[in-house]
């Protein structure tokens, strides 16, 4: 049986917030970062094409639980996916499609819809088949915990105008990322409407906790963590997220290396490690 964690990509609410932003420093740092974010997903990001290298490693653990002994490991599983994974704007917000090409070295072919029906499709058909892609990719997840297809640039929705105000910030330091001085800012999410919803007929907020790491004289964002509990699934299910970004020099811009994912429920565990690698641009328009 697996455990729904809840939906990483759920379209944001665009509504903004009474609440005061940060003052000082920090408030100037985290309004360089929202500058930065909205020029980087409006003008920069664009709509891409990556390669994915996407390994998965799972445990599941025995039913019949003894106190004395804990978790016991029943079975493992690893799977490798080969992808072509493709960022792109749905409405408001950014959506990942995952087209899975290799599991395990053996070739698959996608029977929802493919790339080159993307760049040909009206945006109604488009969003369709999207839809289609990502839902007949689940198939290829392994594990307890069922995971909905992220895109390694969530986390940046934290710092956009219509979403800081719902969320707590703090500053915990300072730490160097590839030679770079950055702040550590901590974000915990208070108010609704949240970034992610449980699923099922009766979808619940859960509040997202996490790390950004911010060059403070540019706002620019070079790695961020991103955690979430589903306290409604049975068992609850928790999640965690970590992006780092690199420099892009064909591109001019920084984009996601690598991404790290542990999904963790009392069933089991899923541990995930995507490398992205060969960004190009790719035209398509899709409906919100």
């Amino acid at each position: 049986m697996r455990i729904v964690l809840g939906c990483f990509l759920a379209l944001t609410l665009l509504k903004t917030t009474s609440a005061q932003e940060p003052a000082g420093e920090l408030g100037a740092v985290l309004s360089l970062a929202a500058q930065y974010v909205a020029k980087y997903e409006g003008e920069q990001l664009g709509n891409l094409l990556v390669t994915e290298d996407y390994l998965q490693s799972s445990a599941e653990y025995d039913p019949v639980r003894d106190p004395a002994r804990g978790n016991v490991v029943a079975s493992r599983d690893k799977r490798r996916l080969e992808s072509d994974f493709l960022i792109l704007q749905v409405g408001t917000t950014r959506v990942g499609v995952r087209l899975v090409n290799k599991v395990d070295g053996v070739r698959v072919k996608s029977t929802a819809g493919s790339l080159d029906a993307l760049e040909k499709g009206s945006p109604e058909e488009n969003s369709r088949m999207i839809d289609a892609i990502n839902k007949e990719n689940v198939r290829y997840d392994i594990g307890s915990v069922l995971r909905h297809t992220n895109v390694p640039t969530f986390a940046l929705q934290v710092v956009r105008v219509t979403e800081m105000g719902r969320f707590d910030f703090t500053r915990n330091g300072n730490e160097k990322i590839n030679g770079i001085v950055t702040w550590k800012i901590k974000f915990a999410e208070k108010r609704v409407p949240a970034l992610v919803h449980s699923l099922g007929p009766n979808p619940k907020p859960l509040f997202s906790t996490g790390i950004l790491w911010i060059e403070p004289t540019t706002g620019r964002i070079l790695k961020t963590e991103f955690s979430v509990e589903n306290p409604y699934s049975k068992p609850k299910a928790t999640g965690r997220m970590v992006v780092e970004y690199v420099e892009n020099k064909n591109l001019g811009i920084y984009v996601p290396k690598e991404m790290v994912e542990r999904y963790e429920s009392d069933a089991g565990y899923v541990d995930c490690h995507a490398f992205y690698s060969n960004f190009r641009s790719f035209g398509v328009k899709v409906t919100s």
